[in-house]
C-alpha cells in the first residue's frame, strides 16, 4: 500500500470511528420528543420531568474521547496530530480542537491511553503522478 493509499485509508478509518460517536445523536429531539410524550401518561409525564429537573450530567460528547478513539486505533496511524484536531473540528465536535491540544493529550495520556506510534509516510513522485491521473 502506498503512502496516499494508506491516508485515504486512515482518512475512512477516521471517519468510522467519529461517526461511531455522533449516530448516537438524534436528528431531531424536538419531534422526537413529542412522539414520546404523546403516548404518555400524566403521571409519566410527571416523572419524566421530575427526572429532566435533576442537574444534569455530562452527557455530551467530549472531543477527550474521540481523541482517544483516533489515537488508539491503528487504522489511524498515518494521522498527524493536526489532522485529528481538523477531524474532529470538521464533523462539529470540538471547534477550538487544535494540534496543540491533541498534541497534550498525547504527552499527559501516554501512560494511561494505548495511543499507536505514528507512521511517518514517505511519498513518491510515481504516487503521486498515479493519483493525480485518477
Amino acid at each position: 500500500m502506498n503512502a496516499l493509499e494508506k491516508i485515504r485509508a486512515a482518512q475512512t478509518a477516521a471517519q468510522a470511528i467519529i461517526a461511531s460517536f455522533t449516530a448516537a445523536q438524534p436528528v431531531d429531539a424536538v419531534e422526537t420528543r413529542k412522539a414520546e410524550l404523546s403516548t404518555m401518561k400524566k403521571d409519566e409525564i410527571i416523572a419524566l420531568v421530575l427526572e429532566l429537573e435533576k442537574p444534569k450530567a455530562d452527557n455530551k460528547i467530549k472531543v477527550e474521547d474521540v481523541a482517544k478513539a483516533l489515537m488508539e486505533s491503528p487504522e489511524c496511524a498515518t494521522l498527524t496530530w493536526g489532522d485529528v484536531a481538523d477531524l474532529i473540528c470538521t464533523a462539529g465536535l470540538g471547534e477550538k480542537t487544535s494540534q496543540a491540544s491533541i498534541s497534550s493529550y498525547a504527552s499527559k495520556r501516554k501512560g494511561e491511553w494505548n495511543i499507536v506510534p505514528r507512521e511517518k509516510l514517505r511519498f513518491n513522485a510515481a504516487d503521486l503522478l498515479a493519483a493525480v491521473g485518477q
